[in-house]
């Protein structure tokens, strides 16, 4: 009797890891570092996770500040343009 009631629980227990659903896609690449290709002035291209994507600086940055080669951070996804801030040092150590 004791093994039914285990096994039920972890049944359970993995039916709802199985709804909360994995973040992939564009919205799996919230947080990631990428790099500008093209300037953000307001809205650029930056590369990240191996693909090309339309990027605009997040509302707290600067228009024109990101140039090419700069290193940035996802912060959000709309569509299919990133909105992205500036990297800090220890997030390309990563």
């Amino acid at each position: 009797m004791g093994w039914r009631v285990t096994l039920a629980t972890v049944v359970r227990g993995a039916r709802g890891v199985s709804r909360a659903g994995a973040k992939t896609g564009a919205e799996g690449l919230v947080g990631h570092v990428g790099v500008v290709r093209q300037e953000l002035q307001p809205v650029g291209q930056v590369f990240v996770d191996g693909a090309l994507w339309n990027a605009r600086p997040c509302a707290f940055e600067e228009p024109g500040g990101f140039h090419a080669g700069d290193p940035v951070v996802v912060e959000r996804v709309k569509g299919l343009t990133l909105s992205v801030r500036r990297a800090e040092e220890w997030e390309l150590d990563l």
